[in-house]
């Protein structure tokens, strides 16, 4: 039992040994972590004792072993036999206990403290991203309200460009930049001190000085009354643009405004269109009435009539918005407008009266015309008017002699000689011109024209017997360029009622194509005669820019237009993009104007046309130039040996139409024709472009009076009956769509050659008589097959439309004449019922449409809705710049022609 005990006691010791030792082992690890992490002044007295306890323990058993006494060692130590071991045992597990305790402690602490560290670098963190939020929602709020400024002020200036283009569209009429064009001529001609005497009248000294709101001056046709607005309008800008701190008898800077009406201009005869371009040149110099026009502008119903657009624009700034701002508008011409537009004016004018007390200058007029315009003066306004007299005028016209004087050729050319001999001349001429003139401008104007190139004799022989007055001087120059023309008389007769009638100043370029017509010979020597025997009747009117020079080494009775090298031609509209029209199928005949006898174009000379280039023109002066071929070299020459004296012959001075007829059928045979056309517009291609849009004008509206009068004065030598006019001008609008040439032609300069008659052929339509039609069947059979070729040949409505393409102005005008009334649709219709009275002139196809269109306008413009479907949807590949096109226009005049209704009215 003892041994049992024992064995027992020793087990239990080597397990306490063996923890000990396992205690010394963990504690040694611990140590080793505590050296390399660290630890605090507490952990640190913590195992400072547990290693004197080691010390202890290590010394207690080294006396033990020492002293012999191991037995004594191991039954104290390890049997639990001595006590104090057993205590120092027991101390060791406390001081490792409290170790780890505080360990735990410590980790505990640590643990809090990071976790205090982390809250308080979280909530540092989380300031610092929402200061950072903060700051970037600042700055993001700053960025918008910039970009929304930005965005505000792109918005302003997008409105205001939108108002600007409203504004421009508005006012800046076409009319405008004609308006200005006559203002530079009228300038231009000017004599310095014309309209002296008018600064000493009482009426205008009371109107300059801002008494009165109204001047009215009245004068005989050719008694110089553009002259004097020109001279008025002139020192009435010359008072602004030098006074605007105000002067004696000015209150300020006063706009200036001017318009003239011409009977010859239908684009100057619109009174609306004349306040919006009387408009548009006051907010160029007002400020505040451009910020006034910009919000009437803002809707179109507030310029919509002439009325809406006098009151909405004028009155309302002059009378409430501005009322101390002052303007003065100068009318020329009122005489030549329609009566109803007379009227128009008329009640605009009655507000201003001369006897009416100005609080300010507000509105100026001046008014000039002939005496009929005594009807559109206000009864208070009787006082403010002033006839031109010719005492008055006589200073006026004794100046401009004396200025044209010095351009005859016979005067400058003595000079040279005897100086002494010519002062007598020009003084004598002086006397005689001016007593004679009696103070008539136009009088004076015209003889002086007249005698301009004349010799010494000849000018005495003019100055012996006279023309008693203007009428009778027009006659003698009518009567003496009639007999000059009598070889070609009706070219002459065409040439002066297109230019009477036209409803519009014409193009020399298409001047040029219709005298050329029918026939289709070049008037080589038009645009010379218009600058020099035809002078002193026709005025041209240059583009700006445009001077026309002769080319140098040429003999001045040879030289003739078209010398210019066609590549350096460069006009500014090209027509590139239009659609594509295949005419080669069209019919191939042209109406030749006498009797039903047509001009075949079938098997012209293709090979004339050099793999599509066309034949360089040669004229007179051309001997030097390379020829293409023997055989047009031949044609060449042999022209221009017919033509060599040919300048005084013919309506341009050019080679009988005949002759020429009967050389080329010599030399081509059959098949002239084509060459013929060919050559006429390689001739006009040749031309300056601003030698074509030259305008061809009477220098005086009284030519046209003359010409027109009704009825018609049996003394003149050339006498216009307007129905005849008419229905030629009808005739050669067809001609000249009917051209083979705008299919085959790369030309760049249709919109010169057809405009006017895209735009007005069914003005003259509808101004032919029935009744005289009715008798003449040659013309009434060729109007009818020409209005079947229009509106129901393939050939004829595509020509029409394709020159339609991307021109909406053009587009306009087609609208105006074909939808909104029947007029001009009716007086087409009537004239196709006349087939009835000739139907052997037609075959069964062409009576059956006949027919029917009389009958029915959707039946008259169904084969136009097919063209129109076909622009609208047929495209020539992917390339065709049409694919980017809708094609609204041609949709939307297919939908107004379809809604007509299938009775005669739409």
């Amino acid at each position: 039992m003892m041994t049992g005990s024992v064995g027992g006691k020793v087990s239990q010791a080597y397990d306490y040994i063996e923890g000990v030792f396992s205690e010394l082992e963990e504690f040694s690890s611990r140590l080793e972590d505590y050296m390399t992490g660290g630890f605090d002044k507490r952990l640190e007295g913590k195992i400072t004792a547990i290693l004197t306890f080691f010390i202890k323990v290590i010394g207690k058993s080294e006396k033990l072993i020492l002293k012999g006494r191991f037995r004594s060692y191991l039954d104290k130590a390890f049997l639990g036999a001595d006590e104090a071991t057993k205590g120092m045992v027991d101390e060791l597990n406390r001081l490792i206990k409290t170790e780890q305790q505080k360990v735990v402690s410590s980790t505990y602490a640590s643990v809090k403290i990071i976790q205090r560290d982390m809250a308080a670098n979280y909530n540092a963190l989380q300031e610092g991203i929402e200061a950072a939020e903060e700051g970037i929602r600042k700055d993001i709020a700053a960025v918008g309200e910039d970009i929304k400024g930005d965005i505000a002020n792109y918005y302003k200036e997008s409105v205001s460009r939108a108002d600007e283009q409203k504004l421009e569209e508005t006012l800046k009429v076409p009319i405008l930049s004609r308006t200005i064009e006559l203002y530079g001529e009228f300038k231009r001609r000017l004599v310095p001190g014309t309209g002296a005497w008018l600064r000493r009248e009482a009426a205008y000294t009371a109107w300059f000085a801002g008494e009165t709101s109204l001047l009215f001056i009245i004068g005989e046709p050719g008694s110089g009354k553009t002259h004097l607005a020109t001279s008025i309008i002139n020192e009435v800008q010359e008072r602004f643009f030098h006074n605007k701190d105000g002067g004696p008898g000015v209150t300020g800077p006063i706009p200036t405004a001017f318009f003239f009406i011409r009977e010859s201009d239908t684009q100057l005869l619109n009174v609306n269109e004349m306040l919006k371009a009387l408009a548009y040149q006051i907010i160029e110099s007002d400020p505040l009435f451009r910020r006034h026009a910009i919000e009437v502008c803002k809707s179109s119903w507030n310029t919509m009539t002439a009325e809406d657009t006098w009151k909405n624009l004028f009155q309302r700034y002059y009378q409430e918005i501005a009322t101390d701002a002052s303007v003065v508008i100068i009318l020329d011409g009122l005489d030549e407008a329609p009566k109803a537009d007379q009227e128009i004016i008329a009640n605009i004018l009655k507000p201003s009266s001369a006897d009416s007390e100005l609080q300010g200058r507000g509105i100026q007029f001046v008014v000039l015309g002939r005496p009929t315009i005594r009807n559109s003066i206000p009864s208070k306004a009787e006082n403010s008017t002033i006839k031109i007299s010719r005492d008055q005028n006589r200073d006026d016209v004794e100046r401009y002699i004396d200025t044209m004087l010095s351009q005859v050729v016979v005067l400058e050319k003595l000079k040279r000689f005897n100086r002494a001999a010519a002062e007598v001349e020009t003084a004598n001429l002086r006397v005689k011109i001016s007593q004679q003139s009696e103070g008539v401008f136009l009088w004076a104007q015209l003889l002086l024209d007249h005698i301009k190139s004349m010799d010494l004799d000849g000018i005495k022989n003019a100055l012996s017997n006279p023309p008693k007055n203007v009428t009778a001087m027009i006659n003698g120059l009518l009567e003496r360029l009639a007999a000059e023309e009598a070889e070609d008389l009706d070219s002459f007769r065409k040439m002066l009622a297109w230019v009477a009638c036209s409803r519009r100043p014409l193009f020399f370029g298409e001047l040029l194509l219709i005298m050329c017509l029918p026939s289709k010979l070049p008037r080589l020597l038009l645009w010379e005669s218009l600058n020099n025997k035809f002078s002193t009747m026709f005025r041209l009117n240059m583009p700006d820019g445009f001077i026309y020079r002769e080319e140098e080494g040429e003999d001045l009775e040879s030289s003739e237009v078209g010398d210019t090298d066609p590549q350096h031609y460069n006009p500014s509209h090209v027509y590139l993009d239009g659609p594509s029209t295949n005419l080669q199928n069209a019919d191939d005949s042209l109406s030749s104007g006498k009797g039903d006898s047509e001009l075949s174009n079938e098997g012209a000379e293709t090979k004339l046309k050099a793999e599509g280039e066309p034949l360089p023109h040669r004229s007179e002066g051309d001997g030097d130039a390379e020829d293409d071929s023997d055989d047009e070299s031949s044609v060449e020459s042999t022209i221009e040996s017919s033509t060599d004296d040919s300048e005084e012959g013919g309506v341009t001075g050019d080679i009988q139409e005949d002759n020429f007829s009967d050389l080329l059928e010599n030399i081509l045979g059959d098949e002239d024709l084509g060459f013929l056309e060919w050559e006429l517009f390689g001739f006009i291609e040749s031309l300056e472009e601003g030698q074509l849009k030259t305008e061809v004008n009477f220098s005086h509206q009284q030519f046209r009076d003359v010409l027109l009068q009704n009825p018609p004065d049996p003394t003149s030598a050339i006498k216009l009956d307007l129905a005849d006019c008419y229905l030629m001008m009808a005739i050669s609008c067809f001609d000249i769509l009917k051209l083979d040439s705008w299919s085959s032609h790369d030309m760049r300069i249709l919109p010169v050659l057809l405009d006017y008659s895209l735009r007005n052929l069914a003005y003259h339509l509808q101004k032919v008589e029935i009744d005289v039609l009715a008798d003449d069947k040659e013309n009434a059979v060729r109007l009818i097959k020409d209005i079947y070729w229009l509106f129901h040949e393939d050939a004829g409505n595509q020509i029409y439309f394709q020159f339609l393409y991307n021109n909406n102005d053009l587009w306009a005008d087609l609208w105006a004449v074909w939808i909104p009334s029947n007029m001009y649709s009716s007086a087409l219709r009537n004239i196709l019922k006349l087939a009835g009275k000739y139907q052997e002139s037609f075959d069964p196809k062409e009576l059956e449409w006949i027919n029917q269109a009389a009958s029915s306008a959707k039946s008259l413009f169904r084969p136009w809705m097919t063209s129109c479907a076909r622009f609208w949807l047929e495209r020539r590949g992917h390339r065709d710049p049409k694919m980017f096109d809708k094609g609204l226009h041609y949709c939307y005049f297919l939908h107004a022609l379809d809604s007509m209704v299938i009775s005669p009215y739409i």
